[in-house]
């Protein structure tokens, strides 16, 4: 039994997890598997599955064509490892991934370590200007123990991405099977529909009492317009966003949150409630805080709204499900969301000037950060300054740029 496992679910994204891929292989462990778990491709998935010829790699495939929760539980049920990590096709791991968190998983005791993930957007993207970029974010290096129940009261206050992603996502963690086992038995499964990323960051923490924050670069999470997330939340009604609703099959894939639409805060909200009525007797304290959670909806609403997607349904939806809401809360959501829609126009306007009206003076912006780049908090560090041409090549040279921006006492 191999002390980690690399779990890698794809579909029909060859062109992408060839990268993904070697960055896994790049860990000089031997005591290492790497499953490529294939949802039913029909490009050269399978053909750059078996490329490498490298004895961790383990490739194994859908019968059929799954949703995202079923593609990923059918993956994780091919982990053998102590310890599991997930790895999607459009991400890369730094080469010292897993001997940074080994050190931390046998100096601090815990079970589950967790990383902060730097962002790269591919040259697949829609807007030029922002291709092939690593936004690199300051790090440290050090290792924060934090509390398990406190971070998820934190997720349920906050009930944003950028609260989540301090805490165990599988996208951006490692944890025991022991723990993995333990969830699937007191669920039934690992991964819940729809977010199974927050189902997981949940479940995680409703069996350890403290989980371990590694502050360095480690993975770098790719955006292009293969990507789910990123690519909806720039452009809706995108064949990606579109597949991967198909792959649901018309299931209810929100069920017992008030609203239904599909927006990030109410996938985290469906997730904590999912794993509150699986695990009734550890959570029955948690509870989403809901005038966050009116008012998060609504301002991604209005975001989507502005992209271009028809979001009638979901605002008439909205009003009829607050109208049914105590007073108070009815007062302090339309207090809040006063301004959201007349901001979010003029930040629309901002930007069409900005990169469709001035392209000179988007250029021009983007000049001012990377000259400003050793003193940002978030460095926006371009491939054609630093030497990379794709993911893997970012990944690689993640060490090099700590070394510039963040470096450590020898």
């Amino acid at each position: 039994m191999p002390r980690f496992s690399i779990v890698m679910p794809t579909r029909n994204r060859g062109q992408l997890l060839q990268y993904a891929l070697q960055s896994a292989l790049d860990q000089p462990t031997a005591d290492l598997e790497i499953v490529v778990s294939d949802n039913d491709s029909h490009d050269d998935t399978p053909a750059v599955a078996r490329r490498f010829g490298d004895p961790r790699v383990r490739y194994v495939r859908t019968p059929e064509t799954l949703a995202m929760p079923d593609s990923w539980e059918f993956a994780l049920s091919h982990a053998t490892g102590d310890y599991v990590t997930f790895l999607c096709d459009d991400d890369a791991f730094s080469p010292r991934l897993l001997s940074a968190v080994d050190a931390v998983i046998r100096g601090r005791g815990v079970e589950v370590v967790c990383w902060r993930r730097q962002t790269y957007v591919h040259p697949s993207w829609y807007v030029p200007e922002q291709r092939n970029i690593l936004q690199y974010t300051r790090t440290t290096g050090g290792v924060t123990m934090y509390d398990s129940r406190a971070a998820m009261k934190a997720l349920c206050v906050d009930l944003s991405v950028r609260q989540g992603s301090l805490g165990p996502l599988m996208l951006n963690s490692i944890c025991s099977k022991r723990v993995i086992d333990t969830a699937r038995r007191r669920m039934g499964r690992f991964f819940l529909p729809p977010s199974p990323d927050y189902s997981t960051y949940m479940a995680v923490l409703a069996l350890v009492d403290r989980y371990a924050f590694l502050d360095d670069a480690l993975m770098l999470s790719g955006s292009g317009r293969e990507s789910i997330g990123s690519s909806s939340a720039y452009k809706p009604n995108t064949e990606t966003a579109k597949e991967f609703a198909k792959e649901f099959k018309g299931k209810e894939i929100i069920a017992r949150t008030p609203l239904k639409a599909m927006v990030p805060t109410n996938g985290i909200a469906e997730a904590i409630l999912e794993v509150k009525r699986a695990m009734p007797d550890v959570l029955a304290d948690i509870e989403p805080d809901w005038f966050r959670y009116y008012t998060a909806c609504y301002a991604e609403m209005v975001h989507y709204a502005q992209i271009g997607a028809d979001m009638a349904a979901d605002f008439a939806e909205f009003e009829r499900v607050l109208a049914q809401q105590p007073a108070d809360l009815q007062r302090r959501v339309r207090t809040a969301t006063r301004f959201v829609r007349p901001l979010a126009v003029f930040g629309r306007l901002a930007r069409r000037l900005i990169y469709w009206r001035q392209p000179l003076l988007a250029q021009a912006v983007g000049f001012a950060l990377w000259r400003a780049r050793r003193w940002l908090p978030s460095v926006p560090l371009r491939g054609e300054h630093e030497g990379f041409t794709n993911i893997l090549e970012a990944s690689r040279n993640l060490d090099a740029v700590v070394a510039r921006y963040d470096p450590r006492p020898s």
